[in-house]
């Protein structure tokens, strides 16, 4: 029989939001006598880009994802009131309107030859009806509305330009702020001096799940220990492309196969005339860029919709120069553009026509960082389970939806772990495991 040391009531892997909040959620659920194991192999606590917030919105295109996300952000909202109560300055959740606009003009041949080959065609209104009708038909409020040109110039002057004919805003949108949450999730759970609690370590790496004689997980073997439990869930984020090497298998290998793993990079700039505004922006021609005069620089965005594929994650990706030097101009370029269809559909201060790579608009040249993996399953929705025959429950592919996703994924877990019914059958359905996953063209930012 092992020894108390090398026991627990469960085992996380993982440091990510998943993780984070499947280990606190955990401790929650099963009891404040038990001990929980929760890993992580990078440097620190909050996934592997350390990313410290998300854009969230309650608008989405399956039920699935909108019972997870509409779990975060009941969690993330809780938690805010519980600062102010208590007379802290910071926030976990604020909130501002995500506005979809929807223009028939064609894209001008400059803007066209700058778009990746993967950018969608542009979407008309009854698109964004049919999410908002989903959405409300689940049970889910996204707070939208239709607006004319007239009544959004009214409202945002910015947006004035003459390519937009209509908007969708989503006014149940924001940013949520985990590094928050995080301090929270682990400052209420983290081990007691009598051990029972989560013991969160870091740089401890996961080698392989242990399996008794009948192919049953019992343990995790760290290499420096083997750490013995009934219960082991692997939130390993982009790292479910190496899960035959943790646990090898048919079932492993099948699972792995279906995940793409994508680096975003996401790109800011200066943007002048831009004045007390607050919002995120999706042009006609789907250009995305947070517009905010509230942070230090008035834009951001990302390049491209075809985002680099990682063949081989790696632990602690950080920033690095590789992002501005000239093997990238290409894609800063790009990014200019889009911010240049961006604009000057939606504002007239900005001429599409003017576009010159040379002789930019924009106050100073945009700079960029990583956002860290995106960790895709083929349907582009999580990925939550019993691996085969041998109990290990995995929690994965929360794609663009890690941090607004974390405390809704954290409770399929908690279903699958302990028999419960925190969420719906359709939602189980459309995570399992076992699902065979047709290939997703829908909306994701």
């Amino acid at each position: 029989m092992e020894n108390a040391r090398n026991t627990a009531d469960a085992i996380v892997v993982g440091g990510g939001s998943v993780g984070l909040h499947t280990a606190a959620s955990l401790y929650e659920k099963m009891g404040k006598n038990t001990r929980i194991l929760a890993t992580t192999q990078e440097s620190e606590w909050g996934g592997i880009a350390g990313r410290s917030l998300e854009q969230y919105r309650m608008f989405n295109d399956s039920y699935a994802l909108a019972e997870i996300v509409g779990k975060g952000i009941d969690t993330y909202r809780r938690l805010d009131e519980e600062l102010r109560e208590r007379g802290v300055s910071e926030h976990a959740y604020e909130n501002f309107p995500y506005i979809f606009t929807v223009g028939d003009k064609q894209r001008p041949e400059h803007i066209r030859d700058i778009l990746p080959a993967t950018t969608p065609e542009r979407p008309d209104m009854s698109y964004y009806q049919k999410l908002r009708l989903d959405t409300e038909s689940w049970g889910f409020n996204p707070g939208a509305e239709i607006v004319g040109s007239d009544e959004l110039r009214q409202r945002y002057p910015l947006l004035d330009g003459n390519g937009i004919d209509s908007a969708m805003i989503v006014h149940n949108a924001g940013r949520l702020h985990f590094d928050v949450m995080k301090s929270w999730l682990m400052d209420r759970s983290r081990t007691d001096g009598d051990g029972t609690g989560v013991q969160y370590r870091a740089r401890k790496v996961a080698r392989r799940i242990l399996l008794d004689k009948g192919g049953r997980a019992i343990g995790v073997d760290f290499g420096d220990e083997k750490i013995y439990s009934d219960t082991i869930v692997l939130a390993i984020g982009a790292f479910a492309l190496k899960l035959p090497d943790i646990l090898p298998g048919d079932e492993s290998e099948r699972i792995a196969g279906n995940f793409t793993i994508t680096q975003r990079e996401l790109f800011f700039a200066q943007t002048p005339g831009v004045q007390d505004t607050n919002f995120f922006l999706i042009s006609p021609d789907m250009a995305i860029a947070r517009l905010s005069t509230r942070e230090g620089h008035a834009s951001y965005g990302y390049a491209a919709d075809d985002d680099p594929v990682i063949d081989s994650p790696t632990t602690d990706p950080r920033p690095n120069d590789s992002f501005v030097d000239d093997l990238q101009i290409d894609r800063k370029s790009l990014f200019v553009g889009r911010t240049y269809s961006l604009f000057a559909e939606c504002s007239s201060r900005w001429d599409a026509d003017a576009y010159d790579a040379n002789r930019s608009n924009l106050a100073v040249e945009p700079f960029g960082h990583s956002a860290g993996y995106y960790s895709a399953y083929r349907d582009d929705l999580p990925v939550v389970g019993p691996i085969g025959d041998t109990g290990v429950i995995l929690a994965a592919g929360s794609h663009h939806s890690g941090i607004m996703g974390g405390q809704g994924i954290a409770e399929l877990v908690i279903d699958h772990a302990l028999g419960q019914n925190n969420l719906s059958e359709i939602t189980h359905q459309q995570t399992d495991i076992n699902r065979v996953p047709v290939k997703h063209t829908g909306l994701v930012l």
